[in-house]
């Protein structure tokens, strides 16, 4: 099906069965602020929907749990992004700096890879928890590797931003060649940090195993040591929002580090979006800055545990935010606030730094 007749599907579908009930729109800021899905729809249709109002949609799919009619509310707005790019009415000119991050990701400057002969499972820590946080990443690796020797490493892209921009020809066109290499070299289990990695490998590495590294590392082995009564509430990026191993995972991880959690009004597969998600804070900041008042508001001053670099990064203003790879790594540095972070444009020279250390430490690197 083409992608016109898929949009066109997606717009009937919406108009002939939303029932207009409001059940999304209590959720969402975006949709509170231009309407219900029957009427952005049907604005769309007679072609009176801006661009600016379709990228800012976080594409977070909180919609799609709200709605009584299982509606795939957000999928309609990513599709309405892949026609406005092949009309050439879109990305926006607001969207260059992502565009520049994840070119700049893609390039054979910063991009590497180790597969080792023999292995079957790669490392994908992505590029922000590579940026951010390298000797965190390398301490991962290491640790992935006592329980699989023979691992392999991969730095790179997975062109979420791309993807959801709806520049579905030029994702297709970096993405598919990394998972055919894969595929070739007969490796079957991609290990992520970035949760939205884990979205796009899940979604499009067809006949793989995708986990997180959280998933692998939450055993015993990795139990801290720290003696606190400390509460800790968990923020959920929404790219795993369908995710419950993930989810139970991450909690386990947090327990065995003896702290109590705390539950948050929205989590799970209703976790609240950080801001970041779609890209919409770079159109729309007085609307994907109220997911980050709203949060604030439900950690009421306790500490809070996430596992996106991201979502750090868009949250950490507005309260007490500890990455879970640093709680993980070093429990008591993290808790004290003192975990090593790097910020633009210091997280390109790590990238590269991180590259030259695969290049070296681990045979037949590129």
């Amino acid at each position: 099906m083409d992608p016109s007749t898929q949009l066109n599907l997606a717009l009937d579908t919406i108009i002939d069965e939303c029932t207009e009930c409001g059940g999304c729109m209590r959720q969402c800021a975006f949709l509170r602020c231009y309407g219900n899905p029957l009427q952005l729809a049907t604005q769309y249709k007679e072609g009176a929907l801006a661009p600016e109002v379709i990228y800012s949609c976080s594409l977070c799919r909180l919609c799609n749990v709200h709605c009584p009619e299982a509606l795939d509310i957000s999928d309609m707005f990513w599709q309405m992004r892949c026609q406005l790019v092949e009309e050439g009415s879109g990305p926006l000119k607001q969207h260059r700096r992502i565009l520049a991050y994840e070119k700049m990701g893609l390039s054979r400057l910063l991009r590497s890879s180790a597969l080792p002969e023999g292995a079957d499972t790669i490392f994908y820590p992505g590029c922000a928890i590579v940026g951010t946080r390298p000797k965190q990443t390398w301490k991962l690796f290491e640790l992935l590797k006592k329980q699989i020797p023979n691992l392999g490493m991969v730095l790179n892209c997975c062109a979420k931003p791309s993807h959801d921009l709806g520049r579905l020809d030029f994702f297709e066109t970096v993405f598919t060649p990394q998972i055919e290499d894969l595929r070739l070299r007969e490796f079957h289990t991609i290990i992520t940090v970035c949760p939205s990695c884990h979205q796009i490998f899940s979604r499009y590495a067809e006949g793989f195993k995708v986990k997180t590294v959280y998933q692998i590392l939450d055993a015993p082995a990795v139990k801290g040591s720290i003696d606190t009564d400390l509460e800790m509430c968990v923020h959920d990026p929404c790219s795993t929002r369908f995710e419950p191993e993930v989810h139970q995972s991450v909690r386990s991880i947090v327990k065995q580090q003896g702290i109590t959690i705390a539950r948050m009004k929205h989590q799970g597969k209703r976790a609240l979006c950080c801001g970041e998600g779609g890209s919409a804070s770079f159109v729309a900041p007085e609307i994907t800055g109220q997911w980050a008042e709203t949060r604030r508001e439900q950690a009421a001053g306790r500490p809070v545990v996430t596992y996106c670099a991201g979502c750090v990064q868009f949250l950490s203003e507005s309260m007490d935010l500890i990455h879970l790879v640093d709680l993980l790594l070093e429990p008591e540095t993290a808790l004290a606030g003192n975990s090593p972070v790097s910020n633009s444009p210091f997280t390109y020279f790590n990238r590269l730094m991180l590259k030259a250390k695969l290049k070296r430490m681990v045979p037949g690197s590129d």
